[in-house]
């Protein structure tokens, strides 16, 4: 089983983190993913790029993915139309 454990926490010196949840058992393995705030906010076409690279497409199976993606969007869409009809 996978438990997820979410807390807001201050970066200290140096760039330093630390984790404390009574959910963490000695020895136990665990994922960390580090998600920063920043001021910064970033265009569609960045994080488009990013999810691109996270799902390891290249430029011609992103293209695929990305007209599939609307066409799931556009048949949602009309099936939603259709049924609050």
């Amino acid at each position: 089983m996978v438990a997820a454990i979410r807390q807001t926490i201050k970066v200290e010196q140096d760039g330093r983190i630390e984790i404390r949840s009574p959910e963490l058992q000695s020895g136990a393995t665990a994922e960390v993913i580090v998600l920063v705030e920043s001021g910064q906010r970033r265009s569609p076409l960045d994080i488009f790029d990013e999810l691109q690279q996270i799902m390891g497409l290249d430029h011609v199976s992103a293209q695929a993915w990305a007209i599939e993606s609307r066409r799931e969007r556009l048949n949602t869409t009309r099936n939603l139309g259709a049924t609050a009809e």
